[in-house]
């Protein structure tokens, strides 16, 4: 009996964590600039994230473990949970990848 209640919970558990809505956004553009833990990105003309600053300061650490090599000038697509205003620009405070534009295009998305 124990069992069956602790095999209930855990289901009702499940199901109530996977029923929370997940935020994610994501914008691209351009790094112009690598720090040792950041990389300065600028949104292109038209991202949302745009009305809040014009540089974004992005944290190399992500929730994703596979991070492509990145240079100064590559195009970029950020995901990310939230974003701070700060007097420099905005800091978004998770990261959850970063995409190479020109990986995807190859992929199709």
């Amino acid at each position: 009996m124990k069992k069956r209640a602790l095999l209930i919970f855990s289901a009702l558990l499940l199901l109530i964590g996977c029923g929370q809505e997940k935020t994610q956004s994501y914008f691209t553009g351009t790094i112009s600039e690598i720090t040792d833990d950041t990389y300065l990105v600028i949104p292109d003309d038209g991202e949302a994230i745009k009305d809040d600053g014009d540089v974004i300061f992005v944290p190399k650490e992500t929730i994703s473990p596979e991070q492509p090599d990145l240079s100064t000038g590559e195009r970029v697509r950020v995901v990310y949970k939230d974003a701070e205003q700060t007097g420099d620009g905005v800091t978004l405070d998770i990261v959850y990848c970063i995409y190479k534009e020109s990986e995807l295009n190859s992929t199709g998305e």
